[in-house]
């Protein structure tokens, strides 16, 4: 169906701007707009629009836009806009900062009311003609240039009369709303009068803003947006909000910019330049370094505490820095030295603490400094492992006494057992049913150790070790012990009698003998046994001290009938695994 369109033709001229001829320096350049409206058409079919009807239209909105974009009624549409501005009706002049060597068009919309071009942005408004140029581009030896804008009406009755804008057709475009969010919020207070404000939007489109903020930045690009606010004064502004509008008219929800104070006579201070550490310190004594500078000149003399979170690992120095007015620029250097806390516990990393700032400048006191992670790089130690005592007999003599097959006590101190990282340690060795098989446990020494509590358990010396290690290890090679760097261990070594009833609340059954058991203090059955409390297991016992038949066994004890039906291997007997080869030894190991 043929339909009718007023077309008229409005050529431009474009003349150079002054001042902007240097094109090493700039990419752009602004020109200056020429309207000539007349009522020729530029279709056979189109009727004559009188320069008089033209004049009744006030507001004549002017984009220049890359030649790609297609033109449509929507003046709001085109995002990708390099320049737009409002003819001056007086001159028939409009200036433009339009790119050098670049595909573009000029797209005209006339509207009938007087607006300006922040309410044609904030709003959209009825457009009674549009239309654009033909494809140009300019470069810097471009004086003069004349175009011709074709224009056509939005008027519906005009044509076939079948009510169907030309612009717009029948199809339906796309709906969906772009999402915008915040993505860095404007610090408050701030004494920045053109604060920065970023968020993300989902869809590319125009930005229209409200309330007491507004920014000469209204094209939105799909991702991060940041854009700067028009001067604000000093105040409190809560009001302001964004929204994005795309190419399809869709608009986004409407995002609330958090409220923010502005306030012009608070200088900006920042906490302190802190450099990066130089690297590791080691146990060897070896230093790092990292340096401490202010970020502005201070009114008074600035100090900071310079402390360690632990000594054990690295020491600081100095351990204040006193910023001056005069040097408050300068670098100070913090010097970290490592410590050996003779413990073989790998790297450990620790923290050179700075203190807030203090200083009667009120800029500065209590401003917060960032503290400085650090490593201390562990010793290469080497372990020395020694036996102090060694008994190849599990049955006591006949003056009821252990005989020892190897004591080396005297060449030892209890000091030496006291000493930072030292380990203590037990080893039960036998063989069944032609097998080899041993378990070996190490614990850190407990507080008060001495070489007596740690001799084998007689009724003469009456010893008794009956609590929790920490930090033990378990290296076995029998099937059923479970193998582990480090756990919780438990000790129940008495020469006594004891009974099964369980006292210490850790687990233990008061049906039958395990890991809490309860000594009499009399009589001589006699424990050695070390467990696995975290699994809840034994990991090596040795009982019945006094017999010729003891009980032997590592892991939990697998009989569960009768009398033989308890985990540590009391009253195993004959289900023991015996004693041929059996050696226990007890062990103390320190590092150098």
């Amino acid at each position: 169906m043929f339909r009718w369109l007023i077309l008229v033709v409005m050529p431009l001229l474009l003349l150079g701007g002054c001042g902007d001829l240097e094109p090493d320096m700039q990419d752009t350049r602004t020109v200056s707009l020429n309207m000539d409206f007349h009522g020729k058409s530029s279709s056979r079919n189109s009727s004559s629009v009188s320069a008089s009807e033209l004049s009744q239209y006030n507001t004549h909105l002017i984009l220049a836009l890359p030649s790609w974009e297609y033109l449509t009624s929507n003046y709001r549409n085109y995002y990708s806009s390099f320049a737009q501005g409002l003819m001056n009706t007086a001159d028939k002049k409009v200036s433009l900062e339009i790119p050098l060597n670049t595909q573009m068009k000029i797209f005209g919309f006339l509207f009938k009311e007087t607006y300006s071009l922040s309410d044609l942005i904030s709003g959209f408004k009825e457009v009674g003609y549009y239309g654009e140029s033909q494809p140009f581009s300019i470069d810097e030896q471009t004086n003069n240039l004349s175009l011709g804008i074709s224009l056509q009406s939005t008027d519906t009755t005009t044509g076939d009369g079948d009510g169907t804008d030309p612009d717009t057709g029948t199809e339906t475009g796309d709906t969906t709303t772009p999402i915008i969010e915040q993505v860095t919020a404007i610090e408050s207070p701030t004494s920045d009068s053109t604060p920065e404000y970023t968020f993300a939007s989902t869809k590319a489109g125009s930005i229209t803003y409200a309330g007491a903020c507004y920014s000469s930045i209204i094209i939105a690009d799909i991702g991060n947006n940041t854009i700067v606010f028009n001067a604000l004064s000093d105040g409190y502004y809560y009001d302001c909000t964004v929204t994005v509008m795309d190419s399809e008219g869709n608009e986004s929800n409407t995002l609330t910019i958090p409220p923010f104070t502005v306030d012009t006579t608070v200088s900006d201070i920042t906490a302190p330049t802190v450099s990066s550490i130089s690297g590791n310190t080691t146990e060897a004594g070896g230093t790092a370094t990292f340096t401490v500078k202010l970020s502005s000149q201070p009114t008074a003399n600035v100090t900071i505490g310079v402390s360690s979170s632990d000594t054990s690992e690295g020491t600081v120095s100095p351990s204040l820095l006193t910023f001056t007015s005069a040097n408050w620029n300068v670098n100070q250097t913090v010097t970290v030295t490592g410590v050996n806390d003779s413990l073989n516990d790998g790297n450990q990393s620790y923290t050179v603490v700075l203190a807030s700032a203090n200083s009667s400048d009120s800029s500065y006191s209590g401003l917060n400094t960032n503290d400085v992670s650090v490593t201390n790089t562990d010793m290469t130690l080497t372990a020395v492992t020694i036996v102090l005592y060694e008994t190849t007999t599990p049955t006591r003599d006949i003056n009821n006494n252990i005989v020892y097959s190897d004591n080396n006590s005297a060449s030892y101190s209890d000091s030496d057992l006291q000493a930072d990282g030292v380990r203590i340690g037990y080893r039960m060795e036998l063989t069944d049913n032609g097998t080899d098989y041993y378990a070996e446990t190490f614990f850190d020494a407990w507080d008060g150790i001495t070489l007596s509590s740690l001799l084998f358990p007689t009724v003469s010396n009456a010893n008794v070790i009956q609590d929790n290690v920490t930090n033990m290890s378990v290296d076995s090679n029998y099937p059923t012990v479970t193998n582990t760097s480090s756990t919780t261990g438990r000790l129940e070594i008495w020469p006594w009698n004891y009974g099964a009833a369980a006292q210490n609340n850790i687990g233990g059954d008061n049906s039958k003998y395990d890991f809490d058991d309860t000594h009499t203090g009399s009589s001589s059955y006699g424990s050695m046994q070390v467990h696995n409390l975290s699994a809840a297991q034994t990991v090596m016992a040795w009982n019945r001290h006094y017999d010729s038949d003891p009980d032997i066994g590592f892991g939990n004890n697998p009989a569960n009938t009768g009398n033989n039906k308890h985990p540590d291997w009391t009253f195993s007997s004959d289900s023991s695994l015996g004693t041929s080869n059996w050696k226990f030894q007890v062990l103390f190991r320190y590092y150098y």
